[in-house]
């Protein structure tokens, strides 16, 4: 597991690190639960990812949006966290008033040419974002 981040070429040829958590990658060996003979993510990568989130949410205060990249073997997609900043000023609080929404693109099969193409697509729209 990992992330994705963003350097920039300084005039000295050096790269220096602009952004340290573009995106959050959450990579498992094989897929957990089956809906419908289709794959989910169990509650439990949810939960994983959801606490990958919030943290990365917590360390950097201005980013109320933070991306997650789900891969499980050869299959991969994007999930967009919103954690508001009323989410992390009730947080820890016994009953929350507001909540976490999530959005998720379809999962990805990257042996199929059109949807590589989509994973670059949503990979080089993160990467404008920063």
């Amino acid at each position: 597991d990992g992330g994705l981040c963003s350097r920039d070429e300084n005039n000295a040829k050096e790269f220096i690190l602009q952004n340290d958590h573009v995106a959050i990658l959450e990579a498992k060996r094989k897929f957990q639960c089956f809906e419908e003979g289709k794959p989910i993510i169990s509650d439990a990568c949810l939960a994983q990812m959801t606490c990958e989130a919030l943290l990365a949410r917590f360390v950097d205060v201005q980013r109320e949006t933070v991306i997650v990249i789900h891969a499980t073997q050869h299959y991969l997609r994007f999930l967009q966290f919103e954690i508001s900043d009323e989410y992390v000023k009730d947080f820890g609080l016994d009953s929350l008033d507001s909540f976490i929404p999530v959005v998720a693109t379809p999962w990805y099969d990257l042996s199929n040419e059109s949807n590589r193409k989509e994973v670059v697509l949503n990979l080089c729209a993160i990467m404008r974002r920063g």
